[in-house]
């Protein structure tokens, strides 16, 4: 495997965190120790994860549920699976609707998110 993108993957290898990545695993595991029955979202299979490219940490779930904290506080982390924009499902200002799309891209006519999504793709081809 390319050594780079083996570099790039996030990792639960706790050798792989920085310094700062693991003193916010450990604030990240004990607000999960003590939040954990709040934090519904999360089920089964719940692991620590370093993102090396992004530098952050977050848990993780077998069923690709995520949290990271916020003002010391569990919260629901999502990644749009459309356009890619990350934030909290839960807010004062919700950016996402669930888990896997933003507000924004919900707002989308669904045909107008096809054809964007084929042109994307077309793009991508011809680069």
């Amino acid at each position: 495997m390319n050594k780079i993108f083996q570099n790039s993957q996030p990792t639960s290898d706790l050798s792989k965190f920085e310094g700062l990545a693991l003193e916010e695993a450990i604030d990240l595991l004990k607000a999960y120790m003590f939040q954990k029955r709040r934090a519904t979202f999360l089920h089964d299979g719940v692991r620590v994860y370093f993102d090396p490219r992004t530098k952050e940490v977050f848990l993780f779930d077998h069923r690709a549920k995520r949290a990271k904290l916020e003002y010391s506080e569990l919260k629901q982390w999502a990644i749009c699976l459309q356009c890619g924009a990350k934030g909290f499902v839960e807010g004062d200002e919700p950016r996402f609707m669930n888990d896997t799309t933003c507000a924004a891209c919900a707002s989308i006519e669904p045909q107008t998110r096809r054809t964007s999504k084929r042109l994307l793709s077309h793009q991508k081809r011809k680069a």
